[in-house]
């Protein structure tokens, strides 16, 4: 019984050791990665990147919203020519009716 404890103790030890390889492997991947997305660019120019990107978005939002808006007064424009074509067709074939004479 001893024993069993013995190698689940060292198990654990090592398991605990595995995990803090993969820690350690993991930070050193993350940080090649920050390094090479960084490109060696000061903060400076990473903030004043960062706000371009942030303007070009909300240009793009801004036109969006506009193109929509846009879409959305042509289509009132349609059902309104629409509404009225219908109006003058009914109102043409009223006054094309034949009238009893009287």
């Amino acid at each position: 019984m001893e024993e069993l404890w013995e190698m689940m103790r060292s198990l654990l030890q090592l398991q605990a050791a595995g995990e803090q390889q993969f820690a350690q492997e993991e930070e050193q991947r993350l940080r090649r990665q920050n390094s090479r997305l960084a490109g060696g660019s000061t903060g400076a120019d990473s903030a004043a990147e960062t706000s371009e990107i942030l303007a070009e978005n909300r240009r793009l939002v801004q036109e969006q919203k506009e193109e929509q808006l846009r879409l959305q007064r042509e289509e009132e424009r349609k059902a309104e020519a629409s509404r009225t074509v219908g109006k003058m067709a009914a109102h043409m074939q009223k006054n094309n009716k034949p009238r009893k004479p009287g």
